[in-house]
């Protein structure tokens, strides 16, 4: 499993090559100074990120429109660096990172909340690890993953006490996935 781009997520694209001055174009100033003076200003973030729209495109300096939605991170570096070799740079060199890669857990867990995911997936377990481990309470057997798929809620059911969970479509975690572990029911029958 590898994480695809989709629509909404935020990509950081930057450039590099032998020749710094011929990758200008396509990356972002490390810094700007104000016109009242010679104190450097550091650019917002949005200044050097690029935002998936809702046609799954995103607009890269020089190259115009692309539509990226569907390819991974290096599919898509890949893709880049075939255009900029083809006519503005010599050996480029493209990274490319997902900044809002999230999971939301919640209910029966220790610590639920919104996670930011730095790595390029993760596992249904290693998410509940990062939310502190489900207490005795909760339901291990009817887990709940809410998943965006072409803009229709999927709903998956998982049980991480059978060893099938491992070929579960779900066992990988998508950015934006919700994640909900509901309690037993000793614990909801007492909340009654």
């Amino acid at each position: 499993y590898s994480t695809k781009i989709t629509y909404d997520d935020l990509l950081s694209i930057s450039v590099a090559s032998w020749d710094p001055a011929s990758v200008t174009p396509f990356n972002p100033p490390t810094f700007a100074y104000s016109t009242e003076g010679d104190q450097p200003l550091f650019p917002s973030q949005s200044l050097y990120t690029y935002l998936v729209d809702k046609d799954g495109n995103i607009t890269f300096p020089v190259l115009g429109k692309m539509h990226v939605v569907g390819l991974t991170r290096q599919e898509l570096a890949i893709e880049i660096e075939k255009k900029l070799a083809d006519k503005y740079v010599e050996n480029p060199l493209v990274n490319i990172q997902l900044l809002n890669f999230k999971v939301t857990m919640m209910g029966e867990l220790s610590r639920p909340g919104s996670y930011s995911i730095k790595n390029d997936r993760i596992t249904i377990l290693d998410a509940i690890g990062m939310a502190g481990d489900l207490p005795i309470t909760a339901n291990r057997k009817n887990i709940l993953v809410i998943r965006e798929n072409d803009g229709q809620k999927e709903i998956h059911r998982l049980d991480i006490t059978d060893p099938a969970i491992f070929t579960s479509p779900c066992f990988y975690l998508k950015q934006n996935d919700v994640v909900y572990v509901e309690p037993i029911k000793n614990k909801q029958r007492a909340r009654t």
